[in-house]
């Protein structure tokens, strides 16, 4: 059966613009848990579309296809996945599947309007052998245009950020002022300047599994240091008006004639 009940459609660009506030209000309830990076992201989006009746596809890098109105995921050459009944089960397997690689390479595109709310913040690199360099995704809730100081500027209970070595062994602190930073990445000032600065829900890693909040980032020195601004692409937004959840999916490999014995694995509609 589907994750949810879907009885809305993307195409009402009111819902894009809803989910953004979405993010906006309900990231700062994420501090402290313990998902990963990508993980707090993909959840926050499927609790709004599941809440909105919007269908959501998703696609890992093997070109397995996750979408919410089906009851399954489908694999190239007629395969099925493990199934969902409820929206925790969809979650749980769309999480297990969909990482920072997937959803940079498969999910995503970049926002040139960026940072925005709702935005993912993401740097996937691969050396020269295509091994994996530095990734990470996290979530942008709110933003500030140039000039407009945060309200939190000058509260002595929020610590300025201390770099992230310092701050990966800070396990029990899960706010930081970041505003502008210096060379070795720690808080050089906390007020406005000629950037965007923006606020995240991030998770910094194994070592630190525990969601931070982290306040008036300074976009232009995230961009220095290969971090994009993303959105989710057409492809997870897609209403699927020609299918309605059963059997195979009537787009893409998914449908392909097993008694012509070929299949590429890979979404062409």
């Amino acid at each position: 059966m589907a994750a949810w009940n879907h009885h809305t459609q993307w195409s009402d660009a009111h819902y894009y613009l809803a989910y953004r506030k979405y993010a906006q209000n309900t990231a700062p309830g994420f501090k402290g848990r313990k998902e990963d990076c990508a993980d707090l992201s993909i959840m926050l989006m499927i609790d709004f579309a599941a809440k909105s009746g919007l269908p959501l596809s998703f696609y890992d890098v093997d070109d397995w296809l996750y979408a919410s109105k089906a009851a399954t995921p489908y694999g190239p050459f007629r395969k099925l996945g493990t199934p969902w009944a409820t929206k925790a089960d969809y979650t749980r397997i769309v999480q297990q599947n969909i990482q920072t690689k997937s959803l940079h390479e498969r999910n995503t595109t970049i926002n040139v309007s960026g940072p925005q709310e709702g935005d993912l913040m993401m740097r996937y690199t691969t050396t020269v052998f295509g091994i994996t360099d530095k990734h990470h995704t996290a979530l942008v809730f709110a933003v500030y245009p140039p000039g407009k100081a945060h309200p939190r500027e000058n509260d002595p209970k929020l610590p300025s950020f201390p770099g992230d070595d310092a701050a990966l062994k800070q396990f029990n602190v899960t706010e930081y002022f970041r505003g502008t930073v210096d060379g070795d990445g720690k808080t050089a000032y906390r007020h406005s300047d000629k950037d965007v600065h923006f606020d995240y829900l991030n998770s910094r890693g194994e070592d630190k599994r525990n969601a931070e909040l982290i306040y008036y980032a300074n976009a232009a020195q995230l961009k220095d240091i290969g971090f994009e601004f993303r959105q989710y692409s057409s492809d997870v937004l897609d209403n699927w008006a020609d299918w309605d959840g059963s059997g195979f999916p009537p787009r893409g490999d998914y449908d392909w004639d097993p008694s012509s014995g070929t299949g590429a694995g890979s979404r062409t509609g």
